[in-house]
């Protein structure tokens, strides 16, 4: 991959998705974590592999409470499940996307 088509990538990622790629894996790595986390039938050697791709415990919770709204405890001591903690609107940040406006040249030509 060039260097043009890695940054038009990058480009279209931030578009689509509002956060950049660095920032969606952050994202998803959090959300992941938390799901793993949450479910009991979930083998020690899977936990610990999660666990392995954060720095220490403080960054692992810091991110989830980031991503998710709450602590890896609280989505534990929740009675819901982990999915539906997770899908509660109040947990998402507000992304707004970034669309690019079209010049006025453009628009004057489109129209004549």
């Amino acid at each position: 991959m060039t260097s043009s088509q890695r940054r038009q990538t990058q480009r279209l990622i931030e578009r689509y998705y509002g956060l950049s790629p660095r920032e969606l894996k952050r994202k998803y790595r959090a959300l992941r974590a938390a799901t793993l986390l949450g479910m009991p039938e979930v083998s020690d050697g899977e936990i610990a592999a999660t666990v392995d791709l954060f720095c220490d415990q403080s960054h692992l919770i810091r991110e989830i409470r980031h991503f998710c709204g709450r602590t890896p405890k609280r989505l534990a001591g929740e009675d819901d499940t982990i999915l539906s903690a997770l899908l509660d609107v109040r947990n998402f940040r507000i992304i707004k996307p970034q669309i690019a406006v079209m010049p006025e040249t453009l628009i004057e030509n489109d129209s004549q």
